[in-house]
């Protein structure tokens, strides 16, 4: 029991880790490919309250914007 249980959690942490390595090499190649001032412009854009956006955040809203 206890051995399945240490199978059960290291996949679970494995696909845990690729997620967040998928994540994070795409929000790069977003924030790396996309115009500079269009970068200032959706950071300037979803800044509330004087909190800035995560760079996440950013090339969500680019990749979803993008054609307009």
């Amino acid at each position: 029991m206890m051995k399945a249980l240490k199978v059960v959690i290291c996949v679970i942490s494995f696909v845990t880790a690729l997620v967040f390595a998928g994540t994070s090499d795409m929000t790069e190649q977003v924030i790396y490919t996309m115009p500079t001032e269009t970068y200032h412009d959706i950071k300037e854009t979803l800044t509330v309250n004087g909190d800035s956006p995560s760079d996440y955040e950013i090339a969500i809203f680019y990749l979803k914007n993008k054609s307009l």
